[in-house]
């Protein structure tokens, strides 16, 4: 039962990188209400976007290594 928490509780990191890939690196654009939120969010992609897109990267595979952990 523990591990089953576990392996969820490592879900949590990789659904975080795969928000950070997929909009930071440019896959998605993200729903807005309005034009000045879509141009602040352009302008912090710009400027940090590679940053958040290997963050993204590496809390997946941070995610899918502890959950091999589980298996071993």
């Amino acid at each position: 039962m523990q591990s089953i928490f576990g392996i969820i509780g490592e879900l949590i990191p990789i659904i975080g990188g795969v928000y950070c890939v997929l909009y930071y690196g440019g896959y998605k654009t993200p729903k807005a209400k309005n034009d000045e939120s879509l141009k602040k969010f352009n302008e912090q992609k710009e400027k940090h976007g590679k940053k958040f897109t290997i963050l993204g990267y590496l809390l997946i595979a941070y995610g899918l290594f502890n959950i091999i952990r589980y298996f071993i």
